[in-house]
């Protein structure tokens, strides 16, 4: 019989993973979750070591930081971004042939590497900047360190695969079997024992486990998210912030006959040869047990654990199928893969067993037989041989597939997005948004959604109040339909341009214009220069859009300088959530834009020098205001000073009687301006050094940088004398 060593089969299995794996890689562009964690991860490397920056995520940081630590070593590229999967892909090969070999056999360790070593489930997720193949590579080397009884070690690797992704709390039931029985398996001193294992893998995973948590609360932008997303996807909550009310995707039947199918697309096998074979499994792991105990001995060590294997599967198929609010794709079912896996090649392992025993009278007499002794190596050579081409088959079709993506051209269409990206732009997309937050890195670009379901509705409400935004809708080849659909709810008042189509025709780029109509307006008539009829225009368009209680108009010529001014007073005017006590306008050398400021009822300007506007927002009229909306405080008072701006407030809250004493002041950023608290006391508790300890934000940031409507940005804050001053500026 030919006899090959271990090491060389281990490698051979190793090269076929490579092999595998490189005719799939980077063959696609990152795209949704790859691309958002390509991002974040750059972000990163770049220097928001902590991530407290907006880089919002629902899963925990330990994967962005191996794939941050990537970039830093070889540059933010693409095929960079893909080395964590790529490498954690050979290196769960290895560790399938690890556990395997020392559950059962080193044939058992085999057949197990060679599973996930070809499956094309296995081989995709290796080429994708996904977390779940990092994911799974962590828990299979989770329980390998717990088979070795390194349990503080163990610990710490299920921490951190809870640290790449919160599924794995789902193995909790798993874990604690697997340490018990690794901990009580022919142990002289099984209580002693447990209580070892289970003290020194608790204190390494809690080591790991509160790292992420104090991550959660106090570092990460969006405080727990990573935790109130998965409550809310098993439905324990039915709406958290960032999703929509809970809804359950599919019925039971189809989600079962769907559960089936990717188990089918995972392995590449169908299902109707992998249930009855995974009930084979669990008759023969029951059976040998159940024998074993009957006479009176220790069950083998792989039949304990694969019991508990079979078992977890199960219930986590029992979750995935009744409470999941949705399906998923293959990644929800992946974490249970090289589980099922090792499932399998025990059962293998045990038939070749059986083939190539010599023991046993029965047998004796056939297994002596000269072509008894290759019926292992023929039954294994056909199951490599038939395993080999489905999987061939499956990957071939995958990398196919691949160059058909229907967002294939990603990266080009962003370099020809660059010219049109800046603060005066907005682009709304559907499902490319991630991918071009990862393409247009480094380019001042604003990225927004759009909801037909909800007939364009905050689409339009920036059509409309933002008259000096270049506004563009991207489409790419799946969405194609929706092009229609969009042109007809904007109909009447806007209409798409075409700008251009990707060589590949899987985008399609328009500007968003406002329509040409008949214009009955008489101001229609006048000419660009500002006039008395502008002026009384204007006049009627704020008044009605603003209906203030206040409103002069002033136009003038300055003495020193010769130009043109309009000076506008407005009292009350809306600011940001608030309105403001006035506003101040100031407009130099005006040219007006007649068919923009007709189509937006206000004035639009086609050109002017300068624009500073100045609002004021008094104490009192703040009060009155916070009050109006938070009826349950009795009692408050705003005290504005260039030092600070203090607050007293009591009230009650749900009963129980609430003193508020605190103090803050504006901190102006780029894109947002922060409010830095300087004192906070709550009832004579003095919690401000609890704030402290936050390095995100406590309050939210006030989004008033930029006031759309005269195209101005703020330049400066000054609070003093009980009032905010508030000064924007706006040049073209």
């Amino acid at each position: 019989m030919i006899k090959i060593k271990g090491n060389y089969i281990i490698l051979l299995i190793l090269l076929l993973a490579c092999l595998f794996r490189l005719g799939s890689y980077n063959i696609v562009p990152l795209f949704s979750d790859t691309a958002n964690y390509a991002r974040i991860s750059a972000e990163i490397s770049k220097g928001d070591y902590w991530l407290t920056g907006p880089n919002a995520s629902d899963k925990p940081p330990v994967f962005f930081y191996v794939q941050a630590a990537f970039f830093a070593l070889f540059g933010v590229h693409e095929s960079v971004a893909l080395l964590p999967s790529f490498l954690a892909g050979l290196i769960g090969v290895v560790l399938m042939y690890a556990i395997g070999k020392e559950l059962h056999s080193e044939v058992a360790g085999y057949w197990a590497a060679f599973m996930l070593a070809i499956s094309p489930t296995a081989v995709e997720m290796s080429g994708l900047g996904l977390v779940d193949g990092l994911l799974v590579t962590t828990i299979l080397w989770s329980f390998w360190l717990l088979l070795k009884q390194h349990y503080f070690w163990g610990g710490v690797a299920i921490g951190l695969a809870f640290g790449v992704k919160q599924t794995t709390l789902a193995f909790g039931p798993l874990y604690l079997y697997w340490i018990i029985i690794c901990a009580i398996y022919r142990n002289p001193d099984p209580s002693r024992s447990l209580w070892y294992a289970l003290k020194n893998s608790v204190f390494g995973f809690s080591i790991v486990f509160f790292s992420v948590v104090y991550w959660s609360i106090f570092l990460a932008e969006q405080r727990l998210k990573i935790f109130m997303d998965i409550i809310w996807r098993l439905g324990i909550v039915e709406k958290v912030s960032g999703h929509g009310m809970r809804e359950v995707q599919g019925s039971i039947e189809w989600r079962i006959s769907e559960l089936a199918e990717r188990f089918s697309q995972m392995i590449g096998v169908s299902w109707h040869y992998l249930a009855p074979t995974f009930a084979l499994v669990i008759i023969l792991s029951v059976g040998r047990v159940l024998h074993s105990k009957m006479n009176g001995r220790t069950p083998l060590l792989y039949d304990l654990m694969n019991l508990g294997v079979v078992g977890f599967t199960i219930f986590y198929l029992y979750v995935y199928v009744f409470h999941l609010n949705k399906l998923g794709g293959i990644a929800y079912l992946y974490p249970i893969f090289p589980l099922v896996m090792l499932s399998f090649a025990f059962l293998i392992a045990d038939l070749y067993a059986v083939t190539a025993s010599r023991n046993g009278t029965k047998l004796k007499r056939f297994v002596e037989r000269p072509a008894f002794k290759v019926l292992p190596w023929l039954l294994a050579g056909i199951l490599i041989i038939w395993l080999l081409n489905k999987s061939i088959n499956a990957v071939k079709h995958n990398i196919k597939t691949a160059y058909s993506k229907p967002y294939q051209g990603l990266e080009s269409v962003s370099k020809r997005l660059e010219e049109y990206v800046g603060p005066k732009s907005i682009i709304f997309s559907n499902h490319t948004l991630w991918g071009l937050g990862y393409y247009l890195q480094g380019f001042h670009n604003r990225r927004e959604s759009y909801q037909l379901k909800k007939h364009l509705e905050y689409m339009k409400s920036v059509l409309y109040s933002e008259p000096y935004t270049n506004s563009y809708i991207l489409f790419y080849r799946s969405l194609y339909y929706e092009i229609e659909e969009v042109r007809k709810q904007l109909s009447g008042q806007f209409t798409l341009k075409p700008e251009f189509e990707s060589a590949e025709g899987n985008f399609r780029f328009f500007r968003i214009i406002p329509a040409n109509l008949n214009y009955t307006d008489p101001i229609a008539k006048q000419g660009l220069v500002w006039n008395n009829e502008w002026e009384q225009w204007t006049k009627e368009q704020i008044q009605q859009r603003w209906q203030p209680e206040n409103l002069e108009i002033e136009t003038r010529i300055n003495a020193q300088t010769g130009n043109q001014e309009v000076l506008l007073n407005v009292s009350p005017a809306p600011f940001d959530l608030l309105f403001a006590d006035s506003v101040e306008i100031l407009i130099e050398n005006p040219l007006m834009n007649v068919q923009r400021s007709i189509h937006s009822k206000w004035p639009i300007f086609m050109k002017y020098e300068k624009i500073e506007i100045h609002f004021i927002l008094r104490d009192q009229t703040l009060e009155e205001q916070v009050r109006a909306k938070y009826p349950q405080i009795t009692n408050l008072g705003i005290q504005t000073s260039r030092k600070e701006i203090r607050v007293l407030a009591s009230g009650k809250m749900k009963g129980d009687l609430l003193d508020l004493r605190s103090s803050f002041r504006f901190s102006q950023k780029k894109d947002y301006t922060d409010i830095q608290l300087r004192e906070i006391q709550i009832n004579e508790w003095d919690l401000f050094w609890l704030t402290r300890i936050f390095k995100n934000r406590l309050i939210q940031p006030l989004k008033i940088n930029r006031q759309a409507l005269f195209d101005s940005n703020l330049v400066r804050i000054e609070s003093h004398s009980r009032a905010n001053h508030f000064y924007y500026k706006g040049s073209l």
